[in-house]
């Protein structure tokens, strides 16, 4: 009986002894900027694995050997090897450089990969460079109405860049800027969106089953990610289009460790484009309310890292649009004569009225992201936004009786019969501001499909709706204005 239990114990050990597993683990990024490469292969053995949005990656092996073998491999970047120890738990990062340029290649192979290989539904991820492939309206490239050539979203309008998804309204979409809500982002009366395609680096959109970490909507949810400025050189782009020009320029501020970068938006719709339609369309009248429209906007983000394993973020956008009508004139003149008498009463009325409309966003994003290793990391998210919208309608009114007797021309004997003029404005005010801190846990079990995720955040919101309305009258009468019949029209 004895025997028996050792020879158990004994087996019971070299199972044990067998089963004994190490984590191989560490983050993979580009040589020249230090930029994360998503998917990236790591191989070890039998064991495969892709590198997540940060890079990083978790193997879990068993330590049969003391060494083993780490091919790492991105395309158009010359793979890496190494040899690491298996005798204990070790990190590498790894840095790929630039090197092969591949043909088309064309792979025929059975596939395996039938299935859903995720739980999260109605949820797809837009690469920008396919948003830039697509054809723009007046050279501006628009993240918006790329996402309306997915199924179940429809444009707004012609040209708009709002979307309706399945039915649902504009305002009933979340568009958010690196956890940031922004509340209008149209340019233009809709036509061109206040994303920079420039400064965009990914854009998650869901169409439903929205994660709880987004709060709740009621149609969709754009998660709009801003690009990081390179960490070892400094360069940028400039153009010019038919709606606006764009500066963008980007680059270390410490190198391998600070970055920025910086995109600038400025319209000349009305300088450029609406003295072009006024001559080539057959109603140039139509044109006015479109007369004084343009817009700017203003976008940045520095990152710093502190360390591989923490990060720290800080975006900000403004922008602002001005849609002013041109100012309207119009007068009425007309005469009236008394029966049987020379005695004229003329009236003479003028109008004139303005619209004055501007709104605009502020949004800014405080990003802490601290990844203790690579099972576990956390990300802290403060965000301030305000959205102001505001509205003027104005009339400047006067109208002039002039009393003359005696004779029908200018000659004759006239007094100011009656004088009555109006000023009076009215302001609309809509202003919304919204200041967030959002907790973020996430755990990834290495070589597992799964993880969990859950965090906290609290939010205030602040709504000030006003109007101001304005009003001056100026009125001067005669005692006893005589009575007139016939009526002669003539409107200047």
């Amino acid at each position: 009986m004895k025997v028996i239990m050792l020879c158990v114990l004994l087996l019971a050990g070299a199972l044990h002894a067998g089963a004994q597993t190490v984590t191989v683990s560490g983050r993979v990024t580009d040589e020249q900027n230090g930029k994360p490469l998503t998917n990236a292969h790591v191989r070890v053995d039998r064991h495969r694995q892709i590198t997540d949005s940060q890079g990083a990656f978790a193997l879990q092996l068993s330590a049969r050997e003391s060494t083993c073998e780490v091919d790492i491999s991105y395309v158009g970047y010359v793979p890496q090897k190494f040899v690491v120890s298996t005798l204990r738990d070790t990190v590498i990062f790894v840095s790929l450089k630039p090197g092969y340029h591949l043909p088309d290649v064309q792979v025929y192979a059975p596939r395996h990969d039938f299935g859903v290989e995720h739980v999260q539904m109605s949820a797809m991820e837009l690469p920008m460079t396919q948003v830039r492939s697509l054809p723009a309206l007046f050279g501006e490239t628009d993240v918006m109405k790329a996402l309306q050539r997915l199924p179940g979203v429809q444009e707004a309008g012609d040209g708009k860049a709002g979307i309706h998804v399945r039915g649902g309204n504009y305002d009933e979409n979340l568009i958010t800027v690196d956890g940031a809500t922004l509340y209008n982002a149209e340019h233009l009366d809709g036509f061109v969106s206040a994303l920079n395609a420039d400064m965009v680096d990914n854009v998650l959109f869901y169409k439903g089953a929205f994660p709880a970490r987004y709060g709740s909507r009621l149609s969709s949810m754009v998660d709009v990610g801003m690009r990081e400025g390179d960490y070892q050189d400094y360069h940028g782009s400039l153009t010019a289009g038919m709606l606006a020009a764009r500066v963008q320029v980007e680059g270390p501020i410490r190198r391998g460790s600070t970055s920025f970068n910086v995109g600038i938006r400025a319209s000349y719709f009305d300088a450029i484009v609406q003295p072009l339609l006024e001559k080539v369309y057959d109603k140039p009248e139509s044109l006015q309310p479109y007369a004084d429209m343009n817009y700017y906007d203003i976008n940045a983000k520095l990152v710093h890292r502190f360390s591989e394993q923490d990060k720290l973020s800080a975006t900000f956008y403004w922008g602002k649009d001005v849609n002013n009508s041109a100012p309207t004139d119009s007068r009425q003149r007309y005469n009236a004569y008394t029966d049987g008498s020379n005695d004229i009463l003329r009236y003479d009325n003028r109008k004139s009225s303005y619209t004055d409309n501007t709104w605009g966003n502020i949004v800014s994003s405080l990003y802490w992201t601290h990844r203790k290793n690579e099972t576990f990391n956390m990300n802290t998210n403060l965000t301030y936004s305000r959205y102001r919208y505001r509205l003027e309608m104005g009339t400047d009114m006067e109208k002039r009786q002039e009393h003359q007797t005696g004779t029908s021309n200018l000659s004759g004997n006239s007094q100011l019969a009656d004088l009555y003029r109006e000023n009076s404005y009215s302001t609309y005010h809509s202003d919304i501001e919204d200041l967030a801190l959002a907790l973020d846990f996430r755990y990834t079990r290495p070589s597992s499909k799964h993880d969990v995720r859950w965090g906290a955040k609290l939010s205030g919101q602040r709504f000030i709706p006003t109007v101001d309305v304005y009003k001056k009258t100026y009125a001067k009468s005669m005692e006893k204005p005589p009575k007139f019949g016939r009526l002669t029209q003539c409107n200047l």
